[in-house]
């Protein structure tokens, strides 16, 4: 007898209220979302749809950023007097548990200025979280209690919800046995000839980018380690960012040129690390690593 397979459907609808209305009303019992449709909750109640909140950042985070509709009606009390950066350079009053997690100081000014304040949307990105957060009946969060048994306990009392654990999600290995355009050739001849173990391969992301100042240092650290490096540092459009993007100081390219490689294209990650020459991995820290 055959297996029967299961079938899944994904619906991607045009991101304007008239495209996607329609499918909510096409929607199966539940909704995952995330924090920015900070609209949808109030539209899936209406028709009667679950709403599950999907979290990437761990548990430690949510709990920093403070209470919904927790019934410790203190404590939300406390969310509107954080308002220096000051404030969040230490734990929340209501982390009932010894811990050294906080920001650092330069963290909680990039949070304040970044998160806090309304952006060109008209909408901050804390105001979403809470919206979307408030919506939900229940949270799912990409941790394990191995990890973060005691700030789950506590983000289950803060937004008085119950709260899924879905773990570490690994990436799957996708990019195994594609080369389409056959960058991954000129890649591997290039990591082929590294020692074993050596080779820092650097990777922030496309939406990170770093401040002029912070770019020459990485590139100066860079050039001083004398360590064998693969960077992969897209180009993208200053109207795509906003603003002009940081570039590499003229020559750093032609210095490094004997045991570093800048890399503006696409690069493969994941065979890049699994790659023997690989010895470290240089990325941007944040709640969801």
């Amino acid at each position: 007898m055959a297996e029967t397979k299961k079938l899944h459907v994904a619906l991607f609808p045009w991101l304007a209220f008239g495209h996607i209305i329609p499918f909510l009303e096409l929607a199966p019992d539940w909704i995952i979302h995330d924090f920015a449709p900070h609209w949808l909750p109030p539209i899936a109640t209406k028709l009667g749809i679950g709403r599950m909140f999907f979290s990437v950042f761990n548990a430690s985070f949510l709990c920093f950023v403070g209470p919904s509709k927790s019934s410790t009606t203190d404590a939300v009390d406390l969310t509107s007097t954080r308002t220096e950066t000051d404030h969040f350079i230490v734990p929340p009053k209501w982390v009932p548990f010894p811990t050294k997690i906080a920001p650092r100081l330069f963290e909680a000014k990039k949070l304040i200025g970044n998160h806090m304040e309304e952006n060109a949307s008209g909408v901050s990105d804390i105001s979403r979280y809470m919206q979307a957060v408030v919506g939900a009946e229940a949270l799912a969060v990409k941790t394990c209690s191995e990890v973060e048994g005691e700030w789950l306990k506590l983000l289950r009392q803060l937004h008085d919800a119950p709260v899924f654990l879905v773990g570490s999600l690994p990436s799957s290995a996708q990019e195994r046995g594609v080369d389409k355009d056959g960058t991954w050739g000129a890649i591997v001849e290039w990591l082929d000839k590294r020692d074993k173990g050596l080779v820092v391969y650097v990777a922030f992301g496309t939406e990170v980018q770093p401040s002029q100042e912070d770019l020459n240092e990485m590139a100066l650290g860079l050039e001083q380690s004398r360590f064998p490096f693969f960077w992969a540092l897209r180009k993208r459009s200053s109207s795509v960012i906003g603003g002009d993007m940081a570039k590499l100081q003229q020559g750093f390219e032609e210095r490094t040129r004997g045991h570093g490689i800048v890399w503006s294209s696409w690069a493969a990650q994941f065979r890049i690390l699994a790659h023997e020459s690989a010895g470290g991995f240089w990325n941007r820290p944040g709640t969801s690593h």
